[in-house]
């Protein structure tokens, strides 16, 4: 869509057209969009870990809860690789801490990601998480609104090996 005006609310109007007499049905869906900025998406923060100090800028946290092992590093084991991720990745493996109680109460925290451009009209988080889900384990994805964490997201305590997308307009 070209011409579209920055931070500019559009309206699309949908009705049925009966063909034969060529009146319109009084029933419309309105749908309205922003327009963000010059158009398109545009990516305000990426991090794929491939470099050696990827986690030099994220907050690393043990705790509150029983930890022994498991600490977020950086790891490129194939066995691990979220589908359809390549390269290097993160992971807070308990699973390693074998014969010990296989325990990780850790937290990666990304750092602050400034999103008070007014142009944007929408914000999207994405990223690949492998979890492999044991009895009495939890994970979650949350995001900060600017006083609290909100939970985005929480296992299905199941395993899971896919892309999740998140708009997360609400709370950025």
């Amino acid at each position: 869509l070209n011409g579209l005006v920055a931070a500019t609310e559009y309206f699309y109007v949908v009705r049925a057209l009966d063909s034969f007499n060529f009146r319109e049905d009084l029933n419309e869906v309105r749908v309205s969009a922003v327009s963000g900025g010059s158009g398109g998406q545009h990516t305000v923060f990426t991090e794929d870990f491939e470099a050696a100090d990827a986690l030099d800028d994220w907050t690393v946290t043990t705790g509150p809860g029983l930890h022994r092992c498991g600490e977020w590093a950086l790891s490129s084991d194939d066995n691990r690789r979220p589908e359809g991720g390549s390269g290097q990745y993160v992971i807070a493996n308990s699973y390693d801490c074998q014969p010990y109680l296989p325990a990780t109460s850790a937290s990666l925290d990304s750092p602050p990601v400034d999103l008070s451009d007014p142009l944007l009209a929408a914000v999207t988080v994405d990223f690949e998480v492998y979890y492999d889900h044991f009895t009495g384990d939890d994970a979650t994805f949350e995001i900060w609104d600017g006083s609290d964490w909100v939970v985005i997201w929480t296992d299905p305590d199941n395993d899971v090996n896919t892309k999740l997308s998140f708009d997360v307009s609400a709370w950025a």
